[in-house]
C-alpha cells in the first residue's frame, strides 16, 4: 500500500487487475480515467503481488548484458522540391536478444516524413526496425518547392537566416514480447540540409513608360520618359546574379540612382564569348550588366529615356537571363551549391509614346532661341570695337611715356610723341631687314 501523497515525481505506479480475476495480474488494457477507491483485498496481499511481479521483472532482465544504444546525429542532405530518402537509426552495442525500435520525439518543420505506413503526424511514435538492422529509411517530403537552407548567404554575402530542418529522436530496447521498454538511447536532432535549385524570376512592369508632363530640359532639351512599376520576383534569395539587357532604338538610358549596384565589368576569360557588360550607367542607348535580383528592381525603377528627337515613338527593350550557360552566366560565376537546370530568359517590352512639346514649352525654347540670336548680334560687334580701341589706348599709352620702336619692332624709350611714333612705324619695315641682316 503506497501513500500517493508522498510520490516525487520519479515515482510510477503498475496498475493490476479488477477484482473478478486475479489480483496479481498486471493490468494490460487502454488506460482513460483513474479512480482512486479504497481497496477491498487486504494491503499484505497487494504488497506481495507487487514484490513477486518485481522480481520476476529483475530476473528477465538480468537476462540481457547492459545497455548500450546510440543514437546517430549523422546529418543528411536533400534537393530542394524533391521527396529524398534519409536515414535514420543509430548503433547497438549491447546484447542483441532484444528489439529495437525507433521514437521520433520531435518531427521536422518544413517537410513531412513518410515511413512504409503512410505520413507520421504526431511526435511521441514508435516504429520497429526490421530484422537485425538499426537504420530505418524515411521519405523527406518539402511542404514547400521554395525552401532551401544551402548556401545560407546571399551572393553579396548577406546572411539569409536559414537554419537546417531538424527529426529529433531515440533508439528503445523492447523485450521480446514487445511490451516492455528495457531502455533507451541519449535522443539526438538530426539536421536535414537542403540543397538549392535554381528556379526562373519573374518580372512585372507596366506596358507603356511615364511621360512627366513638364519636360523641363530648357531650350536645348530631348523628350524624356521613365520605368513604371518594375518588380523582380526571383524565389532564389539573391543566391546568384542574373544577366540584363537593355536598350532603346530612338533615345539615351541612363541611371538616376543605384547604379553602384549594376556591374558592368568585362569578363575576358567568359566561356560564351558572345556577350559582355558593357554600357554607361550615366547615359547610354544599350546597356549589359550582372545584379541581384532584388537591385535589378531598385535599378531599372531608376532608368530615365532620353529621346534623340520629339514626338517620335520609341520602346525600351529588357532581356534577363537567369541560370548557368548559354546566354547566362558561366558555372563558374554562381554561388557554389546551387543546381543549375538551365538558362532561364525573360523579355519585356515597354513602349515610349511619342513626346511632344507642350505650347508653353514651345514659346520657351522659340523665345530662348530669340533671345540669345538677338543679344549675340549686338554684343559681338561691341566686344570687338572695345578690343581695338582697348589696344591702341595701349599702345598711345606707351609712346606717351617716351617709348620708340626698337630694330626688332618693340617700341623702345626713344620716342616721345605720336608724331615720332608715326614716323618709326614708316621706318620699321628697313629696320627689320637691318635686323635681319644683323642676325
Amino acid at each position: 500500500m503506497t501513500n500517493l501523497t508522498m510520490w516525487n515525481a520519479d515515482s510510477t505506479m503498475r496498475l493490476f487487475a479488477n477484482r473478478q480475476s486475479m489480483p496479481t495480474d498486471i493490468y494490460s488494457g487502454a488506460l482513460y480515467q483513474v479512480s482512486i477507491y479504497d481497496q477491498v483485498d487486504a494491503a499484505e496481499r497487494i504488497q506481495l503481488a507487487y514484490q513477486e511481479r518485481l522480481l520476476g521483472f529483475k530476473d528477465a532482465l538480468a537476462n540481457y548484458g547492459p545497455l548500450r544504444l546510440v543514437a546517430s546525429p549523422k546529418s543528411a542532405t536533400v534537393v530542394q522540391g524533391q521527396s529524398s530518402t534519409i536515414h535514420v537509426g543509430g548503433f547497438n552495442q549491447s546484447m542483441p536478444e532484444y528489439e529495437v525500435w525507433i521514437e521520433i520525439l520531435v518531427l521536422p518543420q518544413h517537410g513531412t516524413l513518410l515511413s512504409e505506413k503512410g505520413p507520421i503526424r504526431d511526435s511521441g511514435i514508435s516504429l520497429p526496425l526490421q530484422s537485425s538492422s538499426l537504420e530505418m529509411s524515411f521519405f523527406y517530403r518539402p511542404r514547400s518547392d521554395d525552401f532551401f537552407t544551402s548556401p545560407d548567404t546571399s551572393f553579396s554575402g548577406k546572411e539569409l537566416d536559414l537554419s537546417p530542418d531538424v527529426v529529433e529522436f531515440r533508439l528503445l530496447a523492447v523485450g521480446n514480447d514487445g511490451d516492455d521498454v528495457l531502455g533507451w538511447s541519449e535522443p539526438v536532432a538530426k539536421n536535414i540540409h537542403v540543397q538549392h535549385v535554381n528556379r526562373p524570376p519573374t518580372l512585372e512592369i507596366a506596358k507603356t513608360a511615364y511621360v512627366p508632363p513638364e519636360q523641363s530640359f530648357g531650350a536645348w532639351g530631348y523628350p524624356i520618359a521613365y520605368l513604371e512599376g518594375v518588380q523582380l520576383e526571383d524565389p532564389d534569395r539573391n543566391v546568384d546574379r542574373v544577366r540584363v539587357d537593355v536598350w532603346a532604338n530612338n533615345g539615351s538610358l541612363a541611371f538616376s540612382d543605384y547604379a553602384t549596384l549594376a556591374d558592368f565589368t568585362p569578363r575576358k576569360n567568359r566561356g560564351n564569348s558572345n556577350w559582355q557588360c558593357h554600357g554607361d550607367p550615366s547615359g547610354s542607348r544599350n546597356m549589359t550588366f550582372l545584379a541581384e535580383p532584388d537591385s535589378v528592381s531598385q535599378i531599372l525603377s531608376s532608368l530615365r529615356y532620353e529621346g534623340f528627337f520629339w514626338d517620335q515613338e520609341d520602346a525600351i527593350l529588357i532581356r534577363m537571363y537567369d541560370g548557368s550557360g548559354g546566354a547566362c552566366l558561366d558555372e563558374d560565376e554562381h554561388s557554389r551549391g546551387t543546381i543549375h537546370d538551365g538558362c532561364y530568359e525573360i523579355i519585356a517590352k515597354v513602349k515610349v509614346p511619342p513626346i511632344s512639346m507642350t505650347e508653353k514649352e514651345f514659346k520657351l525654347k522659340n523665345i530662348s532661341f530669340v533671345q540669345i540670336s538677338f543679344w549675340l548680334m549686338v554684343f559681338v560687334p561691341i566686344l570687338a570695337v572695345l578690343y581695338v580701341v582697348q589696344r591702341l589706348r595701349s599702345c598711345v599709352n606707351s609712346c606717351r611715356k617716351g617709348g620708340g620702336v626698337g630694330v626688332d619692332g618693340s617700341i623702345g624709350e626713344d620716342v616721345t610723341s605720336v608724331e615720332e611714333f608715326e614716323g618709326a612705324a614708316e621706318e620699321l619695315p628697313q629696320r627689320r631687314e637691318i635686323h635681319g641682316a644683323l642676325g
